[in-house]
């Protein structure tokens, strides 16, 4: 079952009329608040894949330490979730609130001012050819209009254990 949660209608419009996006018995779409929606979310209900790519400035509430760690307890066992930033520089507190919420954070640095950041609570460690395999697969397999190998698995780096100075740090 896949749960989409859109803050905004028009965003979906869109979605449907220019980006393909279809709803059906397997897709669920909630019109509203995201974070609104994980707080009524019962303790045992539990994600393969959270993709947050709703807060394009700080502060958003989506992104403090609490909603992070909420979103963190979220994950099934080999969940993982899934965050894009823009310039990620300017939002180092953010990045530290990621490290303090997911045992393991990774971050994928791409040509332009966006950076996918992955974290997950499992103890698998990836590395650059592991994840260069698999995006050769993907690749492969979906041909998407982009070089997933070259444009993002080799510019993935392992943030875990990397102390970032940050002022803005939320509690």
């Amino acid at each position: 079952m896949i749960v989409t949660v859109e803050l905004h209608q028009i965003m979906l419009d869109i979605a449907e009329k220019y980006a393909n996006f279809r709803r059906d018995y397997n897709c669920l779409v909630h019109i509203g608040d995201g974070l609104e929606y994980i707080k009524r979310l019962n303790d045992d209900e539990k994600f393969d894949l959270i993709i947050q790519d709703g807060c394009a400035s700080t502060p958003c509430d989506l992104l403090t330490l609490d909603s992070l760690k909420t979103m963190s307890n979220l994950l099934s066992p080999h969940g993982i979730y899934i965050q894009n930033l823009i310039n990620m520089s300017k939002h180092r507190g953010v990045v530290r609130n990621l490290q303090d919420s997911f045992k393991e954070l990774y971050y994928v640095e791409s040509k332009s001012v966006n950076q996918v950041l992955v974290g997950y609570n499992h103890d698998k460690v990836f590395n650059v050819d592991e994840l260069t395999v698999r995006g050769e697969q993907f690749q492969s397999q979906e041909n998407p209009q982009f070089d997933l190998v070259n444009e993002y698995s080799s510019q993935f780096k392992r943030l875990t254990n990397v102390m970032i100075n940050c002022e803005n740090y939320k509690e």
